[in-house]
Parts: structure tokens; sequence; C-alpha cells
């Protein structure tokens, strides 16, 4: 058995729990501008369709925060099969069960149990971090407060610099 066959053995063996959490206090999957043009890449949809039918503005005072959002507590793009858009998913996605600075991993993930499975979760963790940093100076200079808002910002600061 190869490593990534492994690996998404030893994923899905936990039925996706990371996936089916979701309360917005304690745990959701944080956006940045990338992973939605990314999705909306994905999907072939247009970005304000994106943000409208997927993203959750969260406003904490000083700090806005984007997150995926949930049907029934659980990620709304997880299906019977896992996760549907698994192959452009988020950067948070992407690092999991390695949280951010890269410092602590997950104890409820089975995949925490193996370090030495996660290099390519730790080296997504730079590409995370540069991406988050980025969103957050762009929110908070802009102050955006609806979809549309976002879904400007994201063609502003992300698709026309690609």
């Amino acid at each position: 058995m190869d490593m990534i066959e492994l690996k998404y053995r030893i994923c899905m063996s936990c039925g996706s729990k990371c996936c089916r959490r979701f309360d917005y206090k304690t745990w959701y999957v944080q956006l940045n501008l990338h992973d939605i043009a990314r999705i909306a890449n994905g999907l072939r949809e247009d970005v304000y369709d994106i943000v409208r039918k997927y993203v959750k503005i969260l406003n904490h005072g000083k700090y806005i925060i984007l997150t995926l959002k949930a049907v029934e507590g659980r990620c709304i793009f997880l299906t019977d099969r896992g996760c549907s858009i698994h192959s452009f998913k988020p950067i948070a996605c992407r690092t999991y069960p390695v949280y951010i600075p890269g410092t602590y991993l997950d104890p409820e993930c089975p995949l925490s149990r193996y370090p030495e499975l996660l290099e390519e979760e730790i080296r997504n963790v730079e590409q995370y971090m540069r991406e988050f940093y980025e969103t957050r100076k762009i929110l908070e200079e802009e102050s955006p407060e609806k979809p549309e808002d976002i879904a400007k910002l994201v063609t502003k600061y992300i698709i026309r610099r690609s």
C-alpha cells in the first residue's frame, strides 16, 4: 500500500469528524481570498455565487473572518463520499490536522498519530500563512460587509493578479 492510499484510509477511518463539527465558535474552516478564487475556478462558477452560496462572513469587531458555511453542523461540501471539492479544497483543509503555525496536531484526528505522513500538510503551512496574512490585511483595509463586497475583493486582488 502506498503512502497516499494509507493516508486516505487513516483519514476516512474516523468518518470525517473534522468536517462534521462546525459550530462557528470553536470549529470552522477559515477561508482566504485565494481559497474563494480556487473554489470558484474549480466549480466553474461566478465568484459572487460562490461567496453567496458557500461563504459565511463572521464579524468579530475589528476582524472579519470568512468561513465555509455549514449544513446541520457539517461542512457544506461534505457528501457521503467525502469532500466534494477535495482537489481544490481550502488551504486550511490542506494543512489539517496541523494547526497553524504548525506546532500543534489535532489529537482528535487519526492522522495526528502518524506525523511521518504529514509532510505535505506541513509544507502547505507556509502558503497558508502567506494567504492568511494577505487576506487579513485586505479585509482590514477594505472592511467588506456583504457577499458582493467579498466577491469584488477576490476579483480585484486575486483573480486580476493571476
